[in-house]
């Protein structure tokens, strides 16, 4: 049960993933909070320091929302982000102030003053999980290393126009190339319209390539309505940019047991 419910939080965004994923099925949140860090050089071990006495508070408090770290792997070094599901604004409120309740004042201020110290900027705000628009893994008792974070920056004027592209991608990807799965998520409140999909993956699986999408759209729909629909999709897209997050089982709360 442990296991499964990190593989629930890992996939958020999670966390995410050729490795795991939810099933439709699922009733998992469909929902995420996500808390982005940036933090000053030299200063991670204070900020994994303060982190990790967070997570311990977390499991001092019953019923404590579950949560994931990810910090990056390749590229930005200085970069955390923070991912917990919920089902309702009523289930976030309750993760706030967590610090207070635990530990004593002396402690709290030397906690807040370590986040301080090494906090450069931070960026929260919340993502719907797209299951319809997603070709999410079969469950594993496998935990992800390493997760594939792609942010997609949509013309907010061609919502539909890519929801119908990303509704044939995944059309084609089960049809011809079904070991390739993902995670979408449709931004909501402060992500700016930026839409988001997770892939979790070993470090090995990095060094291989799925199926080009256009080579999928048209192995199922045919040369002309293949490459139709890809031009329609890159038409919709304004910018693209990934990078690999490594997952921070270290830092991350899935149950008073861990």
């Amino acid at each position: 049960m442990y296991l499964q419910n990190v593989l629930k939080v890992l996939l958020v965004v999670i966390c995410s993933t050729s490795g795991v994923a939810y099933s439709e099925e699922n009733t998992a949140p469909k929902m995420f909070y996500i808390d982005v860090f940036q933090i000053a050089p030299g200063t991670e071990g204070a900020f994994e320091e303060a982190s990790a006495k967070f997570k311990a508070a977390a499991g001092q408090v019953e019923g404590f929302p579950a949560y994931g770290v990810f910090s990056n792997a390749i590229g930005n070094s200085g970069q955390y982000s923070f991912g917990s599901g919920f089902g309702s604004f009523g289930e976030l409120a309750i993760q706030r102030q967590l610090f207070a309740e635990v530990y004593k004042p002396e402690e709290v201020e030397r906690l807040v003053g370590l986040i301080q110290k090494s906090v450069v900027s931070s960026n929260s705000f919340i993502v719907v999980q797209r299951i319809d628009l997603s070709n999410p893994a079969p469950d594993s008792d496998t935990l992800p290393e390493v997760v594939l974070a792609i942010s997609i920056d949509v013309d907010r004027n061609k919502t539909a126009q890519f929801e119908d592209y990303l509704r044939s991608v995944v059309e084609a990807t089960k049809a011809t190339d079904p070991g390739t799965t993902w995670s979408t998520y449709q931004p909501g409140l402060g992500a700016r319209g930026i839409w988001g999909v997770r892939v979790g993956m070993k470090w090995k699986d990095l060094d291989s390539q799925p199926k080009p999408i256009l080579q999928r759209l048209i192995e199922h729909f045919g040369n002309r309505k293949g490459e139709k629909i890809f031009a329609s999709g890159q038409d919709a897209i304004n910018n693209i940019e990934s990078n690999v997050e490594r997952v921070r089982v270290d830092l991350s709360h899935f149950s008073a047991a861990n």
